[in-house]
Parts: structure tokens; sequence; C-alpha cells
């Protein structure tokens, strides 16, 4: 927040009228009598204002646009001598500029103080929206090590797929906390938190590379502290796209999902194989767009909306482990969540199953797998 005191030769706001004859002016003047208007940034900002009043002053805000602006106090003593009032504004989220005019009277007096606040740049507003997005919680790369009865954790510190440490899944996790080296708190995500990544199992496959879909539906479920009940659509590119050596080609997938939510965003999933088991991975891009009126037709092969403004998170494929070696390196992954149970809820064996989140360079969903499994973990931040 940008504070500056508006005084002497410094002051930037004045709009000086009187309602009474010029001897009375003296009753109430800003510190250097001057016509100047506040010109504000798009950031949240707060001025000071001097002024000298001999009688009781009352101070007022008026906008067309409500609850940007604020000033403090509103009234006082006059006292002959120098006093102040706060002019605070918050941080203009939009691409349209505002104005406000405040007003101080005062024996039948009144300073007239014109407000303008420039308009956010649309990068500026975009950023903020994605930083309101939960996807921000999931920690940039997988666990390397996780030490149980010390609740710590280390993260890996680049993207491939030899450091992701391998974990059966461990009732525990529906509770506990992990500390990592800076000292933050960590913890594995719910079935319901993994959807932020990946949707759930359905035919046809939301997220697949290799067949064309176009506009399918699906309802989504988020956290209720995350908004519930949700309806995403899902489309390929037009095009197959290159994306390494194995396979050479395949489909990107576009969505729009949790419409309705404030998680509502636009994704875009795409695979990356160079030909390396290390360096083969799912890419997911996320921008947060601002209102249920964007639809997928404007975010789907559109090059200039997906050039920038985009958090991305990148899964390595460290392949399939079920318990004693991996395969599959560079062509699949698996991650746990602390969520327990699975899709059948018919299954008799449904205790030995949990939630997981699955992808291979055809595919990806969030689905279940036996608890004796080994996986990798992307953790999420503890509130």
């Amino acid at each position: 927040m940008n504070f500056s005191r508006l005084c002497g030769f410094a002051l930037a706001a004045v709009l000086f009228t009187a309602c009474s004859d010029d001897d009375d002016a003296s009753l109430l003047q800003l510190a250097d009598n001057e016509d100047k208007a506040i010109s504000l940034t798009a950031e949240a900002e707060e001025y000071e204002i001097p002024f000298v009043s001999s009688a009781a002053w009352q101070a007022t805000v008026t906008s067309d646009v409500a609850d940007w602006i604020t000033v403090a106090p509103l009234s006082g003593e006059g006292l002959n001598t120098e006093q102040h009032i706060t002019v605070s504004a918050l941080a203009n989220m939009t691409t349209d500029e505002r104005v406000a005019t405040v007003t101080i009277s005062a024996g039948g007096n009144k300073i007239e103080i014109n407000v303008t606040q420039e308009a956010a740049s649309a990068d500026v507003i975009q950023e903020a929206l994605n930083n309101a997005l939960a996807v921000n919680r999931f920690a940039k790369f997988d666990v390397a090590e996780i030490n149980e009865e010390a609740a710590t954790i280390k993260f890996c510190t680049e993207l491939n797929n030899t450091s992701s440490a391998w974990a059966e899944w461990n009732a525990d996790w529906a509770t506990k906390q992990y500390t990592a080296a800076d000292g933050k708190k960590y913890r594995v995500p719910t079935a319901l938190e993994m959807q932020l990544l990946m949707p759930g199992y359905a035919e046809p496959y939301r997220v697949g590379f290799t067949k064309s879909i176009d506009n399918l539906t699906l309802n989504e479920k988020l956290p209720e502290e995350m908004g519930g009940e949700s309806t995403s659509v899902f489309r390929t590119s037009a095009n197959k796209i290159e994306v390494g050596t194995d396979p050479q080609e395949a489909y990107a997938v576009y969505a729009v999902r949790f419409t309705g939510t404030a998680q509502r965003s636009a994704y875009f999933y795409r695979w990356y194989n160079t030909g390396s088991e290390a360096d083969a991975h799912l890419c997911i891009r996320v921008k947060a767009i601002a209102d249920d009126n964007v639809t997928i037709d404007q975010i789907a092969d559109n090059d200039e909306f997906w050039s920038n403004g985009y958090i991305e998170i990148n899964m390595p494929a460290c392949g399939m482990n079920f318990g004693s070696f991996a395969f599959l390196v560079g062509a699949s992954g698996d991650y746990w969540t602390s969520t327990s149970g699975g899709l059948n809820q018919d299954n008799a064996g449904i205790s030995d199953y949990a939630f997981s989140m699955s992808f291979t360079d055809s595919y990806g969903y969030l689905a279940d797998s036996r608890k004796s499994n080994a996986f990798n973990l992307r953790m999420i931040a503890a509130e």
C-alpha cells in the first residue's frame, strides 16, 4: 500500500469552492489552497490531506462506483490549526477508471477534492484472479522423501521421473500434516481437492489425447468451501499437436471447469515426451476466468488466450508401481489422495481401495486403486 502525505506544494488534491464571500473563505482551506486533483494508481493507496478549519467540519465522499474509497475521520472540531483526513482507496481490479469527490464542509464553506483512480491492466487483473484459485496450494514438485515418524517431507527440486518417492496408501493421511524444509505445512490432498487437477473417471475420457471429443460435459464436485457442485465442458484441439517422439503427436485438451463457483477456470492439458523417460510429463495449465460467460469456444485453440497469464503444473510420468517395481516409466503416472474408497460402492472389497489420480500418454482421470500399490505424492499446502 502506498502512503503519501499531501501537503505544501506536493498536495495532489484540491478544488476549492466557497459558498460564502471571500472573507469567510479563510474559515476552511487546504494547506496550499491550490486547484489540483488527486490522481491514484490502480493499486491500493492512502493519501493524507492537511487543512485548516476554524469551525466544526464534516467530510463525505461520493462516487458512482460503490465501496472503493473512504475518508477518515468523518468530522472534527475547528481549531485553527492544521488537521487531516485520510483518503483510502482499494485496488482497482477493473479495466475502468474510477472517479469520486471528497467534500470537506465547515461554517457554510466547502472544499471539493476530485479523485481519479486509473484502470488496472488486464495482466494485473488476471494475476489477481489466478492468485485466488485453490489450485495454487499444490506444491510445485513431487515429494522426494517422506518420514512418517517425524512427519517431515522433502520435495524434488526439478521435474524428472527418477526423484519422486513411492508410498503405499496411509490412513493417517486423512488428518496428518507434514513439515517441509522451509517450515511450511503440507498434507495429502483429498479426492475432491485432486479434482482441481484432474476430472473424475468418465467414458469417453474427458482428458484423452488419442481420440477427438467435442463439448462433452461433466458434473463435478469440489469441497463445499470451494463451491461444491459445478459443471465443466471438455474439448480436444481441432488437430493433433507435436508432443515429442513417443508418441509424436497427440490431441491437447481444453476445458472450462467449475462453472458457477469461485474456482471457475480455463484448463489446458497436453502430454510431453521427447523419447527420454526422464522428461516425459503431463502439463496442466490453469487460467482463472472472471465470470460464467466465458465459453469453451473462446478458449479452445486460442493461442493468444494461452500465451500468458496461466498457472502451470507439471506431473512427471514416473510410471506405475504395484509394490515391487516401476514399469511404464515415461508413459504414465499415479498419485494418491487421502480419501479411502472407490468408484464401485457395491464392491465388497472397497475398503482395500483409495482414490488416486492416474494418467498416461493416452488419458487422465481420477479413479481408485488398491491401497497396497506404491504411488507418488503431490502435496497441498495445509491451511
